[in-house]
């Protein structure tokens, strides 16, 4: 959501030293339309909120209004992650240094524009123990990391014209000294140099051999600090990460540099790298923030490394006893930190060190609203923070400062309840569910093309002893490759729905999501035919088919049950826009590995493409702790006061507002009509309420025609297929499936984001299904009139080219075709006899039976499959309107349900006294 105008009310924490913060229980802000904040009142009781609106010209704007027990404090700022080796977090410690496989996903990493403040760097590497580690050479090296800098400041959102005010800006990053020569030192110093805004980010001390190392490779530096400081990479917007074995004069050099320190309490302990003396280091004045250094760390979270630099204080005040202790109160050496300095560390400290605490950090007029609303209540589901509501209701400082402790060392992310960045509200359901959509395409996308790798052939027998392809062998295990995947999927489908009815959604997406991931990691662990790798990735695609069969049977429910009517059709068909790129995206990790001058052989010609699933399972299942439940499904099980809340929030509007009350009556007449009519039925329930029947067989026959027609087979055989007709080596094959595949994903956003809201979803379903019947038809006839040569790459001259205008009929085929549910080029040997079936028989269905449902909410499709008249349903409605809150509407007061329990956005007139 972009930023407008927005004020909030209620409790503040505001960091201002190491030694000092402050708790605001009534504190008042205004954001303005840039996301910075305009002005601060720090004491305003409630009942003079309106007199102090009214003096600074503020009428009739929405106000955030803070329930007790939450309060806003400043966003974290992890200052040192590594985002390509999540998939390794929480594995055994140095695991990720051990695996090249994690390496090799570095170089799968995108950047693009996001609503999130980050600096993007890639490790600069010219000196390694392992030779796949080592870049090119120090000017290569150079090159690539101009090149994403390039890239990184050009994506600028609209309204920034100067790239030191991105949210995402470029940082350089030599690894560390160890993995840099002399001469690419030089050269990133001289890049530095020549751009004074540019960041740099390294590592430095972290454990005692690398010091030791580092002093035989820079005999003539006085100490590892030494090293950046000669070749100029140490300076104000340096960050150095970890920093536990630095000696005293280092510790000067930084402070005189002005470099900020990068503590990592969580990896230090994990990987037994030492104690960083923090407390020292703040008494010699340098910068100090925390950093998670995933996945050296072995949690993502700000909250634990706060707890774990508390720890860590305290194990070096514990060693200390024996020594006198300061009695000055601003010395931090030897002493636990306090939760004042936690708070610090986490937040403006971690500003100073990335030199942007004039922009961030704090709550200052001028500086940018990066926040988090913090709900500390039990209703949040955080049993750390569990204790009575009416403690939470206390609005003293004495009792926010006792909040903000608990939430500290007790708290975890259910206790964020919205985070804003540049004053805007981050948080997007669909993006991060379909994310798990996504494994659907690429999995299955992903098994022809794998297959079709010689080396993979060669390392599992599916080449003759002449060298050749063993075709039968090579046909069969693919078949099963794809085979046990669907046979995964199918009952992993089956049971999604049983389990998010009693669960709800998004648990059972993130057990889903668990399931594919174990899946995913078996398959990446196969190694070749000797160690049983074709069982080992047998095994891992069924797990995997299990998940992916949960994923994709849940999500498109999930949310469709939160988007509004008027986009419902856009927003569910992202489904499709995230499943159509499988092919152009399988390419790239199969066969592009070369682009990266890579030269892959053995097992990890399927390690790579296996693994790279890993990141977008990743992101769903970090991301579902972000997003709420759906409020149908908390209506279904009567918590209707929940479900009025994350209705509010989905549709960005005061939770009393008519929009939320009417829906929410839809919602809950449409849940008691449901109980009513399920009465008794059972397992059967689906088929014995009134409509469910209709319904239930309209969708089954729909599906059962598109698989019939059959889109899948190019998804899966594509490579295979398009070698059929012509398509000679395995290179070319694979260059056909995708370029297949980039019309196919064209076509699909065109009809998603141009016309289903337009056109409706019946009008494109006859249309394309007359195209593909036609189509369909073509394709066959130039493959029985033209078929390939199958006893030599190259066709007679005087025939024309079957590959190319097969393709072309496919390519226009997907187009006129991918609105109706996308069909599949079938086994070509046939192809003549039957692919033109299921798209003709497609088009009996949808003109005799599907209605049409644009602009109409669920709730209204029992209205149109007969299940209630409308008019039974409007009486249902207003019945339910009616009973809600019959006084507070005497009053002009709209109340959705009997209770709201969160953070309500409310206009001014409602922070007036009632009647």
């Amino acid at each position: 959501m972009s930023p407008s105008l927005s004020i909030f009310y209620g409790a503040v924490i505001n960091p201002k030293t190491l030694t000092c913060y402050e708790a605001l229980p009534n504190c008042l802000l205004l954001v303005g339309p840039s996301g910075n904040i305009e002005w601060i009142e720090k004491h305003v009781e409630l009942h003079a909120v309106h007199d102090v609106l009214a003096q600074k010209g503020c009428i009739d704007i929405d106000i955030v209004e803070l329930q007790p027990g939450q309060f806003l404090l400043p966003g974290f700022i992890d200052t040192h992650i590594h985002p390509p080796q999540f998939p390794s977090m929480a594995r055994p410690p140095l695991a990720v240094i051990s695996d090249p496989f994690i390496w090799k996903l570095t170089n799968y990493l995108r950047i693009s524009y996001m609503p999130m403040r980050a600096f993007i760097g890639k490790c600069n590497i010219d000196r390694s123990d392992v030779p796949s580690y080592v870049e090119r050479s120090a000017e290569a090296s150079i090159r690539d990391t101009k090149a994403i800098i390039s890239h990184v400041r050009s994506l600028s959102p609209q309204g920034e014209t100067h790239h030191t005010s991105h949210l995402v800006q470029p940082i350089l990053t030599p690894r560390f000294a160890l993995s840099c020569t002399p001469k690419l030192l030089n050269l990133l110093g001289e890049l530095a140099s020549s751009d004074p805004s540019l960041h740099i980010q390294t590592h430095i001390a972290e454990n005692r051999s690398e010091v030791e190392e580092v002093h035989k490779c820079f005999p003539n530096s006085p100490h590892y600090a030494g090293v950046y400081d000669h070749f100029g990479l140490l300076r104000s917007n340096t960050i150095l990460a970890h920093g536990v074995w630095l000696k005293d004069a280092e510790v000067k050099l930084i402070k005189e540099r002005n470099a900020g320190i990068s503590h990592c309490p969580t990896s230090n302990f994990n990987l037994t790298s030492g104690v960083a003396a923090i407390g020292a280091y703040l008494d010699h004045g340098v910068k100090v923030g925390l950093g998670t250094d995933v996945s050296g760390g072995y949690s993502p979270s700000i909250l634990n490394c706060i707890q774990n630099a508390s720890i860590a204080s305290k194990v070096l005040a514990i060693q200390a006893e024996d020594l006198e202790p300061d009695p000055s109160p601003t010395t931090f050496a030897n002493r636990p930190l306090s939760v004042d300095t936690l708070l610090y560390l986490a937040t403006l400290g971690g500003a100073e060190v990335c030199d942007l605490d004039q922009r961030v950090g704090s709550f200052e007029r001028g500086k940018s609203f990066d926040a988090l609303l913090v709900d500390t209540r039990t209703s949040t589901g955080a049993p750390g923070l569990w204790f009575p509501e009416e403690y939470a209701a206390e609005t003293d400082e004495d009792a926010l400062r006792g909040l903000l402790e608990r939430f500290l060392f007790g708290g975890d992310d259910r206790n964020i309840s919205r985070v804003y960045v540049q004053g805007r509200f981050i948080g997007d359901l669909a993006f991060i569910v379909y994310w798990g959509i996504f494994l659907l395409g690429y999995d299955t996308g992903i098994a022809g093309g794998v297959v079709s790798q010689p080396p993979f052939q060669r390392e599992f027998g599916l080449r003759n002893p002449d060298g050749t392809k063993n075709e039968e062998r090579t046909n069969h295990v693919s078949s099963l490759v794809v085979s046990v995947l669907q046979a995964g999927a199918f009952f992993g489908a089956l049971g999604s729905a049983p389990a998010s009815s009693k669960f709800g959604r998004k648990p059972t997406l993130l057990v889903f999501t668990l399931v594919f991931s174990l899946g995913a990691i078996l398959a990446t662990a196969a190694r070749d035919h000797e160690h049983h790798g074709l069982e080992l990735i047998y095994a891992g695609r069924v797990v995997s088919g299990l998940g992916i069969g949960g994923i994709s049977a849940v999500a498109p429910a999930f949310v469709s049950e939160c988007a509004p009517k008027e986009v419902r059709g856009r927003v569910t068909g992202l489904f499709q826009v995230t499943v159509s790129p499988l092919l152009p995206f399988v390419i790239i990790p199969v066969e592009g590995i070369e682009l990266f001058h890579y030269n892959v052989v053995g097992p990890n010609v399927w390690r790579i493409p296996f693994g790279v699933q890993l990141l977008p399972a990743g992101i769903v299942l970090f991301g579902l702790f972000t997003v709420k439940e759906s409020p149908r499904y908390l209506t279904s099980i009567g918590r209707t006061a929940e479900a009025a809340q994350v209705l509010a929030y989905l549709r960005k509007v005061p939770v009393e507002s008519e929009v939320v009350m009417h829906e929410m009556a839809e919602i809950q007449v449409q849940a008691d009509e449901e109980r009513t009519a399920n009465l008794g039925a059972g397992f059967w329930m689906a088929l014995k309420a009134q409509g469910g029947g209709v319904r239930f067989g309209i969708g089954s026959v729909i599906f059962l025609l598109q698989q019939w027609s059959g889109q899948n087979s190019v998804g899966y055989y594509g490579p295979q297929i398009f070698e059929s007709i012509g398509f000679t080596g395995t290179k070319n094959s694979l260059l056909a499936s995708g370029v297949y595949g980039i019309v196919k994903v064209l076509a699909t956003i065109v009809f998603i984001f141009l016309l289903v809201e337009s056109l409706g979803r019946r009008l494109p379903l006859i249309i394309s299904s007359l195209g593909m019947g036609s189509l369909f038809i073509a394709i066959g006839a130039i493959l029985k009139a033209y078929p390939p040569v199958s006893t030599t790459p190259l066709l007679a001259p005087d025939l024309p080219p079957p590959a190319a205008a097969a393709t072309a009929m496919a390519m226009l085929l997907y187009l006129l075709g991918s609105p109706a549910g996308h069909l599949r080029l079938g086994d070509l040997p046939d192809a003549h006899e039957t692919l033109w079936d299921g798209g003709s028989q497609c088009i009996a269905v949808v003109l005799d039976f599907i209605p049409e449902t644009k602009g109409r909410s669920l709730e209204d499709m029992d209205i149109i499959f007969g299940a209630v008249t409308a008019e039974e349903r409007a009486a249902h409605i207003a019945a339910r309107e009616e009973r809600v809150a019959p006084r507070e509407r005497e009053h002009g007061i709209p109340i959705v349900c009997d209770e709201i329990d969160g953070p309500e956005s409310r206009s001014m007139s409602s922070l007036m006294p009632k009647v």
